[in-house]
């Protein structure tokens, strides 16, 4: 049986519940599962963890939002994102 590989996106939340609502819905309409919630250090500032199955035949580019619309950042497996801030909007 063939092991499913994920890619993963963080994406900052904000302070208004119905936006963080509709950021969400519009990632979960793109194939993205939220997978966690954590609060960023000592800023107060919430970081949604998702994940969806890697599609073979989608390229890291082709996964991503164009930027400044959602979430820009990829997270693969790999960490190759690792260390970089979440995405803000």
């Amino acid at each position: 049986m063939k092991e499913c590989l994920w890619e993963y996106r963080v994406v900052g939340q904000t302070d208004n519940p119905l936006e963080n609502q509709a950021k969400l819905n519009r990632l979960g309409e793109e194939g993205w599962e939220l997978a966690a919630v954590s609060m960023l250090g000592n800023s107060g500032t919430l970081a949604a963890y998702l994940k969806r199955p890697r599609d073979a035949n989608r390229t890291e580019e082709e996964g991503r939002t164009a930027p400044n619309s959602l979430a820009s950042g990829i997270f693969s497996q790999k960490g190759s994102n690792a260390g970089q801030s979440p995405d803000s909007d």
